[in-house]
Parts: C-alpha cells; structure tokens; sequence
C-alpha cells in the first residue's frame, strides 16, 4: 500500500504541538471554535435578561413571552448546531486523506519505548495498517457528523412547526401520524451513537492481525443486532399499547418517549465514554482537562429525556441542554480532529497493537525455558508443560549456556532466524544463528504446524521465562 509525505508543518510548530499551539495555526476552526462560544454565551446572557425583564412587569401574564423567548434561542440552537456541524463535514471530507501524518514521530515512539527493533519493512507493514485505521476512523466520525447534521435539520423543523398544543389521539392514524417524528429523531440519534461506537472499535481493537479482525466482525454483527432491535422496539411498543394510549386520547403517550429517550440518552452516555476512556491514552497523550470536557459531553447525555416533554420548564431545560452539547460539539470535534491531525491517532494505532503484543508475550506466555545440568549443562523449552524445543548442544558451565539462550531469545525475534525442515513426511523447525543451529523443535506432523509454531514463536518466545538452573533427576 503506497503512502504519501507527510505535509509541511509551519517551522514554529513542535512536531508534537500542544492542542492550544496546534490551534493557533488553525485559524479557521479557531475563529469556529470561538464564534462557538460567544454566540452560546450570548443566548444564554439574552434568555436570563428577557426573562428578568418580562417577571419585572405588573399584570401580564409572564409564561407565553417566556415560551416565545425560549422558542427563539430553540431556533437559534437549531440553526447554530447546523452551520457548525456542516463546517465539520467539510472538514472531514477534506482531510479524509490525509492519514499518513505522524509516520515519523510514531517509528521513534516505538524505538524509545518498546526498545525493540523491527525491521524496515515490518515497520512499514504496522504504519501502513495503522493509517488504514485512522481512515477508517474518520469515515466512522464523519458518518456520525452526517447523521447528527439531519437530526439537528428534524430538530429545526420540528421547533419551527411546534405550536405547543397538547396531544390529542383518537385514533390510529393520530397516533401514528403523532409519533413518527419522535420516532424519526430516536432512529437517527441511535444510528449516530453506533457510528461512535464504531469509531470505539477501532481504537479498541487495532491490530489488523486475524484474531483482532475476527472480533471486530462480531462486535460489529451484535451491534447491528442490538441497534435494530432498540430502534423497531419504539414502534412495536407504541402499536402494541395502541388501543390503552387511544382510549387515553394520548395523555401517556409523552410517557412513552420519555421512555425511550432516557434508554437512548444512557446508552449514549456509556458509548461515548467508552470511547473517551480509548482517547485517554498515554499514546495519544492528551491533557486531564481535555478529557474532562470528553467526559462532559457524555454525562449531558441522558438529558435527551426531556426533549419531547411539553411542559414550559423542561422546555426551558431543553434549551439550557442544547446550548451546552453545542459548546461541547465543538470541542467534541476539535479534540479528536487535533489527535487525527497532529499524528496522535496514528501513533496509537500504531503502538498499541505492538504494547499489546508485548503483553500478551509477558503475562499470557506458556513457553519457558529450562536449564538441566547432569555431567554438563543443556536446555529444553516447553510451551504449557509440553516440548516444544531442545538442543543437542551441551555446555560445559552455566555461562556458556546463558550466552547460547540469550543468543537464542534474541534470534527467536525474527522470522529469517526459523529454517523449516521436513524428511519423510516429518516436519520440524530449527532455530539458527550465524550460520548454525541453535535447538530444534519437536517432531510436526505438517507445513500448516510449522507456520502457526513459527508464528507463535516469534511473538513469545523472546520474552518467555526463563528457569535457569534445575537439576536432572537420574
């Protein structure tokens, strides 16, 4: 898979800049991130002084200039979350190829911290994997931009339509007709939190090896599953309690979607958070506080609950909801935007499969090597208590057989090290060294048994234990 050079960074910026010096050099989501906050700041300083000047009058009834007021920061919400959420799409689609910044900062992350050599081409084969994940990414995050910009588009034309008047159902059709749009925003805001949790996936999951395919696929079958059956749950619950919400002329039908917008607003919870907790990695480096405002925008989420009530105090509490997830999206956005862009992604998706591999040989590692002595010193090596390697080699004090084993672990790192060998149907491996053999595995019975041994050799066996002085009974 070709790549291309990484672009230029202006020469007063670090190659790893702090999210403030990196979006100095981004004037134009700076100036979106602070029109962002002002105009939320000001809604909120305009909807407290109205209210303030409309209680201060004597003989007026206060509530519908209040419902009025609210109704147009609603709009104003609106139409705010979708200019900026239409910038985020642009962007996305612009930088969706641009995935190869980070590649040289991430070969000496693993260098520093891993302190262990791969070869030119192994290390092309991880960062070629890894910027395959981060495209991956931005498709999953700007897919979930997408359909939030149509939720946002359902909210405005909702807000715009809304007259305020209580539910009336009296027939089928009423109720139908009452609850597709609650329906239609439920679908979209679960559709929006699976393409989250796809973007979990990836950062969960990021080795492109078969295993970590494998599980991928099934999380990505069962979240399908769960998806299709919260969202057609809505609608067989509401035709299931038809016949009591008509007979109620729909006094509990608001009952119902408070319902289900409480499931949806916790689950969103937990799924953003779950990528959150991905996002705070020492790989990828970000600040406490940065992880703090993430974790604000998860806790907001079960207040999706209130958005079809029609009382005038949760509508008020709506609006309060609206502008504080519209400050949040925006940082929302820039932070993951910032670690995509600043090479951060990368050097996750990158590292992480290596640091997982690495642990995975430490504290899930059934092989071991074990020094006997009888009249001379010699080893074997078992994989859960059973051969897997031995020597024919003897050696005359236990430094020199410490000195074959570590030469040994050493060449065991890499793949040209293993000389398969087969005669009669028989198949073996031997583990070789500057031109001699170094030990040899147990009798194989086939070519397939040798490859997943060399595989699983090459991942283990260099950090296995090592029980260095047991004496042969005899």
């Amino acid at each position: 898979m070709s790549h291309h050079p990484s672009l230029p960074q202006p020469p007063n910026i670090s190659p790893n800049p702090s999210f403030f010096d990196w979006l100095r050099h981004h004037a134009l989501l700076f100036v979106g991130q602070i029109v962002g906050l002002i105009s939320a700041t000001v809604s909120l300083i305009y909807y407290i002084l109205g209210v303030y000047e409309h209680t201060k009058r004597d003989g007026v009834s206060e509530v519908p200039k209040v419902e009025a007021l609210n109704h147009h920061l609603l709009l104003w919400s609106d139409c705010g979350h979708l200019v900026f959420i239409f910038l985020f799409i642009c962007v996305l689609i612009y930088v969706l190829d641009d995935n190869d910044r980070g590649r040289y900062h991430a070969r000496k992350v693993q260098e520093r911290v891993f302190n262990e050599e791969l070869t030119q081409q192994e290390q092309e084969a991880l960062l070629d994997a890894g910027q395959a994940q981060v495209a991956q990414f931005k498709r999953y995050f700007l897919s979930f931009w997408v359909f939030m910009f149509f939720l946002y588009l359902a909210f405005l034309g909702k807000h715009v339509a809304s007259s305020g008047n209580e539910l009336r159902v009296t027939s089928l059709v009423d109720l139908i007709t009452t609850s597709a749009f609650p329906f239609f925003t439920f679908a979209l805001n679960n559709i929006s939190l699976w393409c989250i949790f796809l973007c979990f996936t990836i950062l969960y999951l990021p080795a492109r090896d078969e295993e970590s395919t494998h599980t991928r696929n099934r999380m990505l079958r069962f979240s399908i599953f769960g998806l299709s059956i919260l969202v057609l749950s809505f609608p067989l619950v509401i035709l299931s309690e038809s016949s009591r919400i008509i007979s109620s002329q729909g006094s509990n039908l608001l009952n119902y979607f408070t319902y289900f917008d409480t499931i949806s607003g916790i689950i969103n919870a937990i799924v953003v958070a779950m990528l959150i907790a991905r996002l705070d990695s020492k790989l990828i480096g970000l600040r406490s506080w940065l992880i703090l405002i993430l974790y604000s925008y998860s806790a907001v989420q079960p207040l999706f609950a209130v958005f079809e009530q029609k009382a005038p105090v949760f509508q008020q509490i709506q609006t309060l909801v609206l502008i504080a997830v519209f400050i949040l999206k925006v940082y929302f956005f820039l932070i993951i935007y910032y670690t995509l862009q600043t090479g951060r992604m990368l050097n996750y998706l990158f590292c992480f499969p290596i640091l997982n591999r690495l642990s995975d040989a430490i504290f899930e590692n059934q092989f071991e090597i074990k020094v006997v002595q009888a009249n001379s010193f010699t080893f074997f090596i078992t994989d859960d208590d059973k051969p897997a390697y031995a020597t024919d080699k003897s050696f005359e004090s236990r430094q020199d057989c410490a000195r074959h084993i570590e030469t040994l672990r050493e060449a065991a790192k890499h793949k040209e090290a293993y000389d398969p060998k087969e005669k009669f149907g028989t198949h073996w491996v031997e583990i070789v060294a500057y031109g001699a053999a170094l030990c040899h595995s147990i009798d194989l019975r086939s070519a397939q048994e040798v490859d997943e041994l060399i595989e699983k050799s090459i991942q283990k066996l260099p950090y296995c234990k090592y029980v260095q002085w047991m004496t042969r009974s005899v």
